[in-house]
This record gives C-alpha cells, structure tokens and sequence, in this order.
C-alpha cells in the first residue's frame, strides 16, 4: 500500500486531515472512503497489519479524520462532525485527480463508517445518492444525539425531507439542509436503497448489536446484509476472520458493479490539468476532458503516447497470469476412475497450469478405495500442486465446483477452467490460451476468457487419449466446431468464481439449470466483458463426447408436465371452444396429451430460466405474476393458440403455479407489498 496524505478545507479557515492508501496489489480496486470511530485517528491506518488487511480485500483506503484529530485544526465536536463531512464529498473529484487517481473512478467508491463513523457514512450516503456505490457500517452507532431531541416532530421532518429525496442533488436539498440535519440515523436509512453491508460483534457492550439489526430493517435496499460476528467486542472486531471475510466479499461484489460516481445528479468529467469542470474532450481518444484547448495543448505532450487516435503502434497491455483446474468428479464404475486418471493426465501435462484442485465422490467404498490410491498415485508422479477433497455423498456439479473453489487459497488472481473425467485436452492448451489470459490480466473488464473450440464425435464415440482425438480428426470420425457457451469453455477469474459461489444460494447450486445461471452471469455481468482466446486456425482445445455436457438442461418434472398436458386436452372442449365443436377439430396443441406436455415444459424451462438468475433474492408477487405472464404469453403465441377463446386465463393459472413452485424450490423469496 502506498500511503499519501493531505487537508481538505471544512470551511470557516478549518482544514481537516486525511490519508490515503493507494494498493499496489491492484490498480482498478474500488477506494473506501472510512470515518473511523472516536478512539481512533487516521494514522492509525498506517499500521503494517492493519493496512495490509485491506490491501488483501483489495481496496484503496481513504480514512478521514475530524476536527481535533490527527493534524486536523479546530476542537472535537459532536456539532461539526456531519458537517465537516460534507465538502470531502464535494471535493472528492478534485483530490482523486490530485492524488493520480482518474475521475470518474471506474473502480467504484464504498462509503465506510465505524462506531460513531457510522453517522458520517449514513449522512453521506443519502445527501449524494450517486456519489457511492455501496455502504458498509462497522458496530454503528444507531441514534443521532441531535435528531432524537425532535421525538414526534422528526417525522414531519423527515416526510418534508424525503420528498424531494427522488431528485436529489446539492440545489435541491439546500432549503432542507437544516431539517436533513436534524434527523436520527434510522431516519436516513430508510431513505437508502443501495448495497449495504452491516458487521457487528455480538458481545458488543458498548454498542449495542441490536442497533444494526433496525439499521438493517429500516433501510428498504433488496441489496443489504447483516453479519453478526460471535465472541466479537467492540474493539476487538477487527480480529476475527468472519469481519474480514464479509467484507472481501462485498468489496467483490462492488466492484463488478460498473456504475460511474457523479457528486451530483449529471456525471461530471474534470480537466486532466487542472481538475476543474471539464468542457471538451480529445478528438482523438475521445477519452481525456479538458477545461481549455490551452490546457490540452499543454498536456499533449504526456498523452499523445496514449492517445487510441495516434498513428503510434499500438501496445497490448499485458499482466502476469496464471491458469489453475477444478476437476469435477462423480466415480460410479472403474470405467469413470479410469475417464478420470485420462483426463488428469493431459492436464498435468500442461506447460502453464499450475496446480490441480479436484472434489470427488464414489458410489462405494471399494471404489473410493481406489480413487484415493489413484489421486495418490498420480501426485507422486507430478511437480505441479494436486490437491483434492472427498465427498460422502453425492453432489452435483457446482456442488463439487464450489468444494473445489474452497482449496483456492492463495490464488485468488488465477484463472480457472473446469473440466470432468471424460475431456481431453489439446496438449497445447495452455499454451494457445495464455497469451489471451495475460492480456485479460491488463484489463480489469475482464471477467472471463471464452473458449468454444472443442472436437465431438461425427457420431456417438470417446477418445481416451490425444494421440486419438489427432487420427479421429484425420479419419473424418470427429471434427473440430465452435460449441456454445458452457461452463467448460468459460476460463474464469477466481475472484469472479467465489463472487458467483458465494451469491448463490445452495438450492440453485443443485439445480441442473445453474449451468445457465453461471454463463449468464458470467457474460452479462453490466460493465464487464468476456474475451475471446484468439487461436490459430485449426487447432482444437478440447474433447468431449455428446454425453459429457454439463448436467444437461432437460425438462424437470415431465410425470407433472404429462399430467397437466392430459387435464389441458381432457377439457380443452369445454374450456376453450364451443361444447358442440369435436374435439379433433381443436388445434394438436390441445388435442394431443403429448404435444400439450411438451408445450407446458416449454413454459416451465422458460420460468425456470428467468427464476434461477435471481435465486437468492426478494422479489415482489407482482413481479412474479408479471415474469410468468410474459413467458405464457410468448408460449402460447409460439403454439399458435391466442386465438382459443379462454387460453389466456388457463395459462395464466398455470404459468403462476408454476412460477411459484419454482420460486420455493430456487430460494426465490417472495413479498406482498
């Protein structure tokens, strides 16, 4: 961490401190801007131990002091604190580019408060809603002295005051200055709807813990989480894992946000010179703003090098990466042990993959037995890591896929491919996608490296080895095509991985349908980017037989789907047509149990689909309702059916049972307004 400090003006000649930890570790880390508690000052950040912890999570930490503290000016008091907070805010533009950090930042800002630093975050959070990304309360101190002098009459306030909330910017909330001032913590915080982190120990004698809990009920933010941590006081907090666990977690989450921080309602671009409002911006790049042509001229000469629109060659940015396996295993015969030792074979050939992380289970004891020998076996005979972790049960693939993400430690900036017993690998696999990977490095865009060039069988067959998978593509048996995007051809990230891992809840990690969930989050993900391994023509990266895709996406609950099919066409006479109309005469759709079970899967995959990308969250029951409306209609349309007299209500009905039901089973919450 490098450390840099400075003053900011408070106004009325005060200039309070500050210092600033730059990480090293990395460049694009989102910067926590923290108001520490009344025992402690900024300096204290400076602490190796200390420091390092946040260079880890990573971050770049900004800690401001108040009056009296550190080498602030003026005398401590409760009077000032909130308000000397509020021209940090303003000036934060200016001291970022002061400090070579660009602004707007795309890193993003976490606002941080802790014990009675907590009132400052809150403060900032609500009166610049666009400046920060996400919120995080350390042991919050839950009152405001000033706000709960006011008892009744705080609520008058705070109606007056949210009114004009939707709309906030500096202008706007002047007039009301003084009434937002007045108001309690709590009060603010049900005007807060972004991510929240609330950490807490529950032997807290001094801050009560159940302070957290209403900060965490009043806010009405769907991104909020409260962790309460055992056995932890309100000093000693920092020392416990679970504090700094949660907190590396949310800070990931944070930073695959992408929204740009503006300090009022219109995002605001600044003079790379001077760091005043900027007009223009280079004609070229299109990416660097100036408040002159003067002071673009002047800084031509250090951007020119640059600048995207200059006949200079241009130069890749590179970074140092490294490629790791998560191998996926479930062992039901001798066959499937011996698809296994295959596989890590051509793996642990690789030039550039340096270590192997596999979960396992075996149907029986003998062949566990038999495994265990095997994984000893073959990390006897290799210089590369080898480590694995047995399961007594079965599990499914992302079951085994998060069991293989836990032997991590230590390579949190490593790419990860994932494969299964059965694959084989181009000998030069590594070595083909490890150009793409050190330039995916440079970029912190990046979350995933896409790979779809696989070799599959002209028709049903396995090859065992690679010498195999060569002649099969000679004798014409196989041949060598671009697959759709699947989790095998996904090299992903290992920060982005746990961040995937962590946000999905157990039910979606053993549904066979999370293989959807992990690509669309993995290449939708706002802000961020999945780049494709640029390869020589003809050469293939992968084998792997029909057989072998991930936990195919078949239709669940088809006994149900065939059930409702035959109710649908038992009674699509009476419900949907004249009782005198044959019922041969009615579209397949309606007359053929079989076509009509096929249609009802349809609907349900499609529900299914939409539900597993929000599993884990709130959703409201009219949302719900809406979500399933918008998949039948569509079906419906597709089967050539909106033209029935009375479809409508019956798909309706029955896409909402089966949204519901789908709902319960992904951990989908659901809310009444």
């Amino acid at each position: 961490m490098q450390a840099e400090d400075g003053t900011y003006s408070a106004g009325g000649g005060i200039r309070l401190g500050y210092v600033l930890l730059k990480n090293q570790k990395d460049l694009n880390a989102p910067v926590v801007l923290h108001f520490h508690g009344s025992g402690e000052t900024a300096a204290d950040y400076l602490r190796p131990q200390l420091a390092e912890k946040y260079r880890d999570l990573p971050v770049h930490l900004f800690v401001a002091d108040y009056r009296g503290y550190g080498w602030s000016g003026g005398e401590p008091s409760l009077a000032t604190f909130l308000k000397d907070a509020e021209p940090l805010a303003e000036k934060l533009p200016e001291l970022f580019v002061q400090h070579g950090l660009s602004w707007p930042y795309p890193g993003g800002l976490i606002l941080s408060g802790r014990s009675i630093g907590a009132q400052v975050a809150v403060h900032l959070a609500v009166l610049f809603p666009t400046l920060f990304r996400a919120l995080v309360l350390d042991s919050a101190v839950a009152t405001s002295a000033t706000g709960d002098r006011l008892g009744e009459a705080r609520l008058a306030v705070l109606n007056q005051w949210h009114k004009e909330l939707e709309n906030a910017n500096l202008e706007v909330l002047q007039p009301l200055d003084a009434d937002l001032w007045r108001l309690g913590t709590l009060d603010k915080m049900r005007a807060f709807n972004g991510q929240l982190l609330l950490l807490h120990g529950l032997a807290d004698d001094l801050v009560p813990y159940e302070g957290s809990e209403s900060l965490h009920a009043a806010t009405p933010s769907k991104q909020k989480e409260l962790v309460l941590v055992k056995d932890a006081s309100h000093n000693n907090i920092g020392h416990h894992a679970e504090y700094w666990h949660a907190l590396r977690r949310f800070a990931l989450k944070v930073q695959l946000d992408s929204t740009l921080p503006s300090v009022g309602p219109a995002l605001e671009h600044l003079c790379a010179v001077c760091a005043q409002k900027a007009a223009s911006k280079c004609g070229r790049c299109q990416k660097v703003w100036y408040c002159s042509r003067s002071h673009q001229a002047e800084h031509w000469k250090t951007h020119k090098a640059s600048c995207s629109g200059t006949v200079e060659p241009k130069v890749v940015k590179e970074a140092d990466a490294s490629l790791v396996t998560l191998v996926l295993a479930e062992i039901s015969s001798s066959k499937s042990l011996t698809n296994l030792t295959r596989t890590l074979a051509t793996v642990l050939t690789q030039e550039h993959v340096a270590g192997v992380y596999i979960s396992w289970h075996a149907d029986t004891a003998d062949l566990a037995r038999e495994v265990e020998a095997q994984l000893a076996q073959t990390r006897g005979k290799s210089s590369k890591t080898v480590m694995w972790l047995e399961s007594r049960v079965k599990k499914s693939d992302f079951e085994h896929l998060k069991a293989a993400a836990a032997l991590l430690a230590g390579a949190s900036q490593a790419w990860v491919s994932v494969v299964r017993p059965g694959q084989i690998w181009n000998p030069r696999f590594s070595s083909l996608v490890m150009p793409t990977l050190r330039r995916a490095s440079a970029d912190s865009r990046v979350t995933a490296v896409r790979c779809t060039r696989c070799v599959r069988p002209v028709e049903d067959g396995i090859c065992s080895t690679q010498e195999e998978v060569e002649k099969a593509l000679v004798a014409g048996t196989c041949k060598i095509s671009e697959a759709p995007e699947e989790v095998d051809s996904l090299l992903v990230h290992a920060k982005t991985l746990q961040v995937f891992l962590d946000t999905t809840p157990l039910p979606a990690l053993q549904h066979p349908f999370c293989a959807y969930r992990y690509v669309q989050k993995m290449c939708n993900a706002f802000g961020k980017k999945v780049m494709d391994a640029a390869l020589p023509e003809g050469e293939w990266m992968r084998f792997e037989s029909k057989a072998l895709a991930m936990e195919a996406e078949e239709q669940e609950e088809s006994g149900d789907n065939l059930l409702r099919g035959q109710e649908l066409v038992k009674n699509s006479s009476q419900r949907f047509g004249d009782t005198s109309e044959p019922t041969e005469e009615l579209p397949s759709r309606l007359s053929d149990a079989d076509e009509a079970a096929e249609m009802i899967g349809g609907i349900r995959t499609s529900i299914t689909r939409r539900l597993i990308l929000r599993a884990g969250e709130t959703l409201e029951a009219k949302e719900l309702r809406e979500l399933s409306m918008d998949v039948v209609t569509d079906a419906v349309e597709a089967a050539g059916l909106d033209q029935v007299i009375g479809i409508q209500s019956w798909a309706r009905q029955t896409a909402l049972e089966l949204a519901q039901a789908a709902a319960d089973k992904l951990d989908v919450k659901l809310r009444e307004k």
